[in-house]
């Protein structure tokens, strides 16, 4: 079985790749265009109200990948192995703590991915041992 810590490091890329799906693939651009077109209505003119500005705050929201990982390391962290005796406590700091490397975990993938790590493809050989 996997042990805790195997399970965290799982954890953290998933919660970095639910992330990713959820404010840049195809597949939640309709809803994140929903959102978009209820906080920026076109027929309207802009108002500075508090309700105006909850919904700019909730389209903020759908469309930041900082932000919507906090709310999915909140989620995956139910599922997280125990760190605390206190269940509240423990899904307060497994969220934080999974969000905080899921960021670290998408920042080293976006610099390989960008060319800003270099990366080196290896090519191992073995020789025969009946070849000498």
């Amino acid at each position: 079985m996997i042990d805790s810590l195997s399970l965290w490091l799982v954890l953290a890329v998933v919660v970095e790749r639910s992330t990713e799906l959820v404010v840049s693939s195809k597949l939640f651009e309709p809803l994140r265009l929903v959102i978009k077109r209820w906080a920026f209505p076109l027929d309207e003119m802009p108002t500075d109200s508090y309700y105006k500005n909850l919904k700019i705050m909730i389209d903020y929201l759908a469309s930041c990948g900082y932000c919507v990982s906090v709310w999915i390391g909140f989620l995956f962290s139910t599922i997280a192995p125990t760190i605390y005796d206190n269940i509240l406590i423990n899904w307060f700091v497994g969220g934080i703590f999974l969000h905080g490397l899921s960021n670290a975990y998408h920042v080293i993938y976006e610099l390989v991915r960008r060319g800003r790590i270099r990366t080196v493809d290896l090519v191992v050989t073995t020789k025969d041992s009946g070849e000498e």
